[in-house]
């Protein structure tokens, strides 16, 4: 008997490396379809069940084939959305789909590795004094933005739900408000006294929407929050900044144009009272963008990040008259959720280092994954970047280069939206000292006070260290447990330095 067993169990064994080592020859055909116009994605970096019941059938849908999708959504037709990802013509057979689909579930694991053992954060509440603000909501405040006005030692937080933005001084206390209107996704200021904010609106809501409802426009707070509408119809923009990209006295808009299928960065040009707009890039997912002079010929360059599939951050050299030269930076498969990036020289050898974050998690595979969190990439030169940081933080969303402690060096504050509550209810937020390039973690136990979609930073108080804004947005698609928890929080909490204090 025990023989026929072990016969049984080498038949079988067999046949699954023969099955896996068929399904081996499929690779050149799932990079060549899956590789084209974003990073591979690597089978091993998703589950096996989420690729088949999640991911694969919209894949497959964005290649012209709908069949997988209508019997996982047990349809005869699909909506009218859905449809929008499809193509006019398959672009690839039922044959060629098949084996795709059968490499990808051959050798995707079964569940994820455990994840390799990192540093435990310890607490430090000592360095903060939290401050709760207490905006007087009709409605459980969902903020999608925060900005620290410094000069005037205001805080800025943008309410989706009550649609409003309100100016809090720096315990909290409301002091002014403009809005009735849509979500907030960006908040810039124009002039020295920091009272022209130039606004960007991503739509009625930070839901997915196929509408170009998005707009930008420039508040002016000493005339009563009067508004001057500078660009309409855009698609989820994340972001406008203004800048004299030609040197030539007059600014022009960069526009983060996220959208959903179709998407841009561009820049606008003034002439003649209207924006002419000049489309850097017309693929979706433009998060972020930040203005330096990279080259150091006198004329601001642009760094962006983008999302979604084509997942990268891309220098763009300013060349004069307009005129962009393209180059990828870095490069991440479709399935990272990339979410902010930065950029400041963290090794203070002159070139300026990125930091990025990937967490994004709310698409088609909501399961945690092992390699969201804070990247640090150092500078080599000629545009050559390599990894020298990585700590793992489900669901990480921003992370801000700032010396925190007055050491001297960078540190870092990051957030986590998409976070473990259950596993890690402490990794939501995560101060990161450096110490000589060794960047230890630290929690800031400020408890469940709100689920963290927005973080800015400035010296808010004026006492010669940088304090922090955090934004709760606890509506929404979650992958925690956490709804009464965050139903008590009020929109937004402050955190006042104490190093200054420390120091003395």
């Amino acid at each position: 008997m025990k023989s026929i067993i072990g016969f049984c169990f080498f038949i079988f064994v067999f046949v699954q490396c023969q099955q896996t080592e068929n399904v081996a020859q499929y690779e050149p055909l799932a990079k060549q379809h899956c590789g084209g116009c974003h990073q591979y994605a690597d089978p091993a970096l998703l589950p096996q069940a989420t690729w088949k019941n999640d991911v694969l059938p919209y894949m497959a849908l964005r290649m012209g084939r709908d069949e997988d999708l209508k019997e996982k959504l047990n349809v005869r037709e699909l909506s009218a959305n859905d449809l929008r990802y499809k193509p006019a013509q398959p672009l690839v057979s039922v044959a060629d789909w098949e084996k795709i689909k059968a490499y990808y579930l051959a050798k995707a694991p079964e569940t994820f590795a455990p994840a390799p053992a990192r540093e435990a954060p310890a607490s430090i509440l000592s360095l903060f004094e939290v401050r709760t603000a207490t905006l007087p909501s009709a409605q459980l405040p969902n903020v999608t933005c925060v900005k620290i006005d410094p000069l005037n030692q205001l805080v800025y937080a943008a309410d989706e739900v009550n649609k409003a933005v309100w100016a809090t001084d720096a315990t909290g206390k409301p002091q002014q408000r403009f809005g009735e209107q849509p979500a907030v996704s960006d908040l810039q200021f124009l002039d020295k006294a920091n009272r022209r904010l130039l606004v960007t609106y991503i739509g009625e809501s930070v839901k997915v929407t196929f509408q170009k409802n998005g707009y930008a426009q420039v508040v002016d707070l000493d005339k009563k929050g009067s508004s001057d509408l500078r660009l309409t119809q855009l698609y989820r923009p994340t972001q406008t900044l203004e800048a004299d990209l030609d040197n030539d006295q007059i600014p022009e808009l960069i526009t983060c144009e996220f959208g959903v299928i179709e998407g841009e960065l561009s820049v606008w040009k003034k002439q003649n009272g209207k924006y002419l707009k000049k489309t850097l890039s017309n693929t979706p997912g433009a998060v972020r963008s930040v203005l330096t002079d990279w080259n150091k010929d006198g004329r601001l360059d642009i760094v962006a990040l983008f999302s979604q599939s084509d997942e990268r951050v891309v220098l763009y050299l300013n060349k004069g008259k307009l005129a962009f030269e393209e180059k990828t930076l870095l490069r991440f498969p479709p399935v990272y959720g990339s979410s902010y990036f930065d950029l400041a020289d963290l090794n203070a050898d002159g070139r300026l280092d990125i930091v990025y974050t990937c967490g994004d998690n709310a698409d088609y595979s909501t399961v945690f994954k092992p390699y969201h969190g804070v990247y640090l990439f150092e500078n080599q030169g000629n545009e050559r970047f390599q990894q020298t940081m990585f700590y793992a933080m489900n669901g990480a969303y921003k992370a801000l280069p700032r010396d925190v402690d007055l050491d001297g060096d960078l540190d870092l504050m990051a957030i986590a939206f998409y976070d473990n509550p259950a596993e890690t209810p402490e990794a939501s937020l995560l101060y990161f000292s450096n110490d000589n390039g060794t960047f230890k973690p630290y929690t800031i136990p400020i408890g469940r006070a709100g689920r963290w979609l927005a973080l800015d930073a400035a010296d808010l108080d004026h006492d010669g260290d940088i304090d922090f804004a955090l934004g709760s947005h606890p509506l929404g698609l979650t992958a925690g447990e956490l709804r009464k928890e965050w139903a008590n929080s009020t929109g937004l909490t402050i955190l006042i330095n104490q190093a200054a204090q420390l120091k003395k």
